[in-house]
């Protein structure tokens, strides 16, 4: 299982990050799973997401669903 973190105060907020966290966890199911933090220290360059220990601040769609993928794709 791949763990996503979401910065609650930023990242969870941001309605496309939210969106496509949403249809990440649809696609992938138990593959994904998504933890909320309440700071992951990336403030000035919000919405910040970890994808495993790699952090995707800002978090573009595109970017958080290609780091997800390639890792889905590693576990395979």
């Amino acid at each position: 299982m791949i763990r996503i973190t979401v910065c609650s105060k930023c990242a969870s907020s941001n309605d496309k990050v939210r969106k496509t966290l949403k249809k990440l966890k649809k696609e992938h199911g138990d593959r994904v799973g998504i933890v909320e933090k309440p700071c992951l220290d990336a403030c000035k360059r919000d919405p910040a997401v970890r994808v495993g220990k790699k952090l995707l601040a800002p978090a573009k769609r595109k970017k958080l669903r290609r780091a997800v993928e390639k890792r889905l794709d590693r576990q395979m």
